[in-house]
């Protein structure tokens, strides 16, 4: 079988984040069960995309790019992107195009439909696709609420909630399909000449990772942090990651009076070398799908302190150690992370092995194969 994997692009832990790390590992791992090829859409040519591409290469990867990137809504480039892919679907007859972005699903449509693939398949990896405001609003309620539910071949989501989600939409009952769960596992690949991240070991570290940005909601843990601060002289805040709220961060430290005690990294290739070093890991986010950065920090033993959200509450079901707080709340959060910080050591939990990449591989080609024969999913 012959896959073609499409995802948004490289810059991950800058401009892109969790779905294009899934999407890269998935199909390093795929590549036990068939021909994969990875089409990273969007060229950003920064240093931190370059390890990325390289990491993927070395596990074997076939990667090209589809365009350069110029704006989100440079509807041009975009278009030029999706020639870009169905050229190549011209030239490599995929047998499946499975898409994790918005564009990539439209260009997987496009080409099943001119009989470049057999099956177009896409991933959800949160609810609020296209993002926040009313053009977002229109664009998911158009593209995901009709088109993608009506002519994919198959949905799948990274968690049960995110699945529910999908079934719930009346294009998805009138055609009586079901989302398939693909759930976020353990990253494997690590890009090689990582810069080191050494933390001061006098302190205890409080830290945070990924965009900065809205829906991460950084600002809320540097007020959750503040009220903290003063308990404890040891505690410190950091955070890897970056993003359009860089400024507003920093500003909010200064306004805080803890910019003294506040560390920012900026983007990580990967969280190895960061995650070991802190005492407690905290996800503020205000949505999420199903968070691998949980996944990590538990397979370290690690405390974790996060946002009340669905995904989080997915993992807490299954007997992950995690201490939650409303989103948006920073006395709550201040207080689930003061519960980490005084938690005991605590084993990996069990149900860690189910979030495994050559196990998601192998349930993946299974919904490959039953999508090629056209069985109901």
């Amino acid at each position: 079988m012959k896959v073609l994997i499409l995802t948004a692009g490289l810059e991950i832990g800058a401009a892109h984040g969790g779905a294009e790390r899934f999407g890269l590992e998935l199909a390093s791992a795929l590549q036990a069960h068939a021909r994969v090829s990875l089409c990273a859409f969007w060229q950003r040519g920064s240093p931190l995309e370059q390890a990325w591409l390289e990491a993927g290469r070395a596990a074997g990867l076939d990667i090209f790019f589809a365009a350069r990137w110029q704006g989100r809504w440079n509807l041009a480039q975009t278009w030029r992107g999706i020639k870009t892919v169905l050229a190549w679907c011209r030239q490599r007859k995929p047998d499946v195009v499975h898409s994790h972005f918005q564009a990539g699903t439209l260009a997987a449509l496009i080409g099943k439909a001119r009989g470049l693939c057999a099956a177009a398949l896409r991933t959800a990896h949160i609810d609020r696709e296209w993002g926040s405001g009313l053009n977002a609003w229109v664009l998911r309620s158009f593209w995901n609420g009709w088109v993608f539910p009506v002519f994919c071949s198959a949905e799948s989501g990274v968690s049960a909630d995110i699945c529910r989600r999908l079934d719930a939409r009346l294009a998805a009952r009138l055609t009586a399909r079901k989302a398939v769960l693909l759930p976020n596992a353990l990253p494997v690949l690590e890009p090689a000449g990582v810069r080191s991240v050494r933390l001061d070991p006098h302190y205890d570290w409080i830290g945070g990772a990924g965009r900065l940005c809205s829906q991460k909601d950084p600002l809320t843990l540097l007020r959750a942090f503040a009220l903290l601060a003063d308990e404890n002289p040891r505690l410190r805040l950091v955070w890897a990651g970056d993003g359009p709220l860089r400024d507003a961060w920093l500003a909010e430290a200064r306004r805080l009076e803890i910019a003294g005690r506040v560390n920012w990294l900026g983007a990580l290739p990967g969280l190895g070398v960061y995650l070991p070093q802190l005492k407690v890991f905290v996800l503020p986010s205000r949505y999420e799908g199903l968070p691998t950065v949980l996944l990590e920090a538990a397979a370290r033993g690690i405390p974790a302190a996060a946002s009340d959200i669905p995904g989080v509450r997915e993992l807490a079901a299954q007997g992950f150690h995690l201490f939650v707080a409303p989103p948006g709340q920073p006395q709550a959060l201040a207080e689930a992370i003061r519960a980490a910080y005084c938690a005991n050591p605590f084993d990996p939990p069990s149900g860690l092995d189910a979030y495994r990449f050559d196990r998601l591989a192998a349930r993946c080609m299974a919904w490959y194969q039953q999508c090629l024969n056209h069985r109901p999913v």
